[in-house]
């Protein structure tokens, strides 16, 4: 019930007692008047407003909201310091003794095991009395013959015989066959220097270095220093060489300038050329040369300066640096092969 009605006891006992007064008042007024009802009254004034019930009781509980969306994750909070090592615990008393388990079944009869060794020998017993001489017996038979002995030493060589007559010659062997004709595999090879980047001095037993290779074949340029080319095949090669150069001892020593090709370092004969005679303007000369040589496989053929010394002492070749001109050149190539092993002679007539 809403608190607005409720009433107080008290309030409701004065009301009932008023009402049941009015209620006699009226009725013998009623009686009285029965004839002509009185006319009614004004309305009276609104009376005071009564006190303020009681509060009512709560309500039901209504609906649960919708859900809010979730809070974004806090932060982790810093890892707190490791505790310390608990003390270790006591150690607990020992476990009664198990009962003894049962006594297993026998095992069954192992194998027989091996025969012992035999025992040792016992003592030899008494030496038995002498038997009676036996009667002689039968001659046995003849032994083998012995090793012949060694042989005496030789005598004396008799006189030679007289010579006997000359036999009849014999025919003429074949003629053998002629031995392989060597190969003339054709190999060249071109070295030059050329834009050496400065000049370059050589003093008598210099090495011509060579720092630029043109078409080869066959043949093994060995830059160094020093500069060389070694040979592949055995064979008959054609030699050509050219220098271009100054005397560069001051004063001048108004001597040829002298190069030579040589074999592993030793000169190739009629490989040695000299400029023409001394230049005491000390000008460009030059020296060129051409051989043909035989040559085996793995032989180094170099250019050498051998030009001597004169009034100022050592002379020294200055190879200029002209750019793309060319200062020292040498060129090989094989026109032949090695010479044919020679045919076994014929067999010798009977």
């Amino acid at each position: 019930m809403n608190s607005f009605f409720r009433i107080s006891p008290v309030i409701l006992i004065s009301f009932a007692l008023s009402l049941g007064a009015a209620s006699t008042v009226s009725a013998a007024k009623a009686i009285t008047n029965v004839q002509q009802p009185a006319p009614t009254g004004p309305t009276g004034p609104t009376g005071p407003t009564g006190p303020k019930g009681a509060t009512g009781a709560t309500g039901p509980a209504g609906q649960p909201g919708p859900s809010g969306a979730k809070g974004a994750t806090g932060a982790t909070g810093v890892t707190g310091p490791t505790g310390q090592t608990g003390a270790p615990g006591a150690t607990g008393n020992a476990g009664p003794t198990g009962a003894t388990g049962a006594t297993g079944a026998p095992g069954s009869t192992g194998s027989t095991g091996a025969t012992g060794s035999t025992g040792s020998t016992g003592d030899t017993g008494s030496t038995g009395a002498t038997g009676l001489t036996g009667a002689t017996g039968a001659t046995g038979a003849t032994g083998a013959t012995g090793d012949t002995g060694a042989g005496g030493a030789a005598g004396a060589t008799g006189p030679t015989g007289d010579t006997g007559p000359t036999g009849r010659r014999g025919n003429t062997g074949d003629t053998g066959p002629t031995g392989p004709t060597g190969g003339a595999q054709l190999e060249y090879i071109y070295v030059y220097t050329a834009n050496t980047g400065g000049a370059i001095n050589l003093n008598q037993g210099d090495t011509v270095p060579f720092n630029n290779l043109g078409p080869a074949y066959g043949l093994v340029f060995v830059q160094g220093p020093p500069s060389s080319v070694t040979v592949t095949d055995a064979g008959v090669y054609t030699i050509e060489f050219h220098v271009r150069a100054i005397e560069q001892t001051l004063p001048a020593n108004s001597v040829p300038l002298i190069f030579q090709v040589n074999d592993n370092t030793v000169l190739i004969p009629g490989g040695q050329y000299a400029s023409e005679d001394s230049n005491p303007n000390n000008s460009h000369r030059t020296v060129g040369g051409i051989l043909t040589a035989t040559l085996n496989a793995g032989d180094s053929i170099s250019l050498q300066n051998v030009t001597p010394a004169g009034p100022s002492g050592a002379t020294t070749v200055r190879l200029t640096n002209d750019g793309n001109t060319v200062t020292a050149s040498l060129r090989m190539e094989r026109i032949g092969g090695a010479t044919g092993a020679t045919g076994p002679s014929g067999p010798t007539g009977p």
